[in-house]
């Protein structure tokens, strides 16, 4: 995805979204996500099993060269 980057803070990982759509999401993990969110807005259609993420974060861009990469 080019509109989430995730850092790790000890023992779990911060996740930062752009506004985005997930298909195929469950009810159980789009309840989760909408319990753990911190910012924004979620959305979760159950018909389509889309999750719709609405946030105010930036756009990120990294570029890494193969060997840090692999």
């Amino acid at each position: 995805m080019a509109n989430m980057y995730m850092k790790r803070l000890k023992d779990r990982w911060i996740i930062y979204m752009k506004d985005a759509r997930l298909n195929g999401v469950s009810v159980e993990l789009a309840d989760f996500i909408k319990h753990s969110i911190k910012q924004g807005r979620v959305r979760y259609v159950p018909e389509y099993e889309a999750l719709s993420v609405e946030s105010e974060e930036e756009l990120l861009s990294v570029s890494l060269s193969v060997d840090i990469k692999d």
